[in-house]
């Protein structure tokens, strides 16, 4: 996209994904929507897809160009080391200790 950001939650952006032609882009964040966009005119196209109480969708294209809208009740977030790329995996120790409260 060019020019001006576009508003598209109203809450943290989970997922953004372009159809494979990059005509439409879908959104997905935690206020518990997706929202289907046109990335050159930068408008909504649809009311947002319905959401599932309780859960984040994580809306993305296949190659093919279909739609996938999963709705996920728990999730994780694990830190990555900007250098390696990689997961950091010798946090999870204190992180498994500091949700226990030790």
């Amino acid at each position: 996209m060019s020019g001006a950001p576009v508003d598209v939650a109203t809450g943290p952006v989970e997922a953004i994904s372009f159809l494979p032609d990059g005509r439409l882009f879908v959104a997905s964040s935690d206020d518990g929507r997706a929202t289907l966009w046109n990335p050159r005119t930068h408008k909504r196209l649809a009311d947002a897809f319905p959401e599932e109480e309780g859960s984040v969708p994580v809306a993305r294209f296949t190659a093919r160009g279909d739609l996938v809208i999963e709705n996920v009740r728990n999730t994780s977030r694990w830190p990555i080391d900007p250098e390696s790329r990689r997961c950091a995996r010798h946090a999870l120790p204190a992180l498994q200790r500091r949700i226990a409260g030790r």
